[in-house]
């Protein structure tokens, strides 16, 4: 049984893009309500020292935070999840070779690697 409102937008989505976008669409909105993460998200590599990358920098690099200081708001307000586990530690650091999902609030998010930096000569 789908709401009025949903079929409204299932039938724009096919008359501009197809029948086939519209399923996918309607799949990925219901997906999302029932709190899934999206299936396709993007790899971001973000290149670390050995010492790896604390939990503001990772999601200021990965673009989930305007800076480390909204970071360190957000892990306070306990709107920042990794791999769906609620983050309160700020200084919890990453190494690299991990990869692992960042979530800032309910829409923002990425799938990133971190991977160590390349040495130079």
């Amino acid at each position: 049984n789908v709401d009025p409102e949903r079929a409204h937008q299932r039938k724009i989505v096919g008359r501009f893009h197809s029948a086939a976008a519209a399923d996918k669409q309607q799949a990925d909105y219901l997906a999302r309500a029932g709190g899934e993460l999206p299936a396709d998200l993007p790899l971001t590599t973000l290149f670390v020292d050995a010492s790896g990358l604390k939990l503001p920098n990772v999601l200021r690099e990965a673009g989930l935070a305007a800076s480390t200081s909204e970071a360190n708001r957000k892990i306070a307000e306990k709107a920042v999840r990794v791999d769906g586990i609620r983050i309160e530690d700020r200084g919890l650091t990453f190494a690299p070779g991990a990869e692992h999902i960042f979530q800032v609030g309910s829409r923002r998010i990425a799938r990133v690697k971190l991977a160590p930096k390349p040495l130079t000569p």
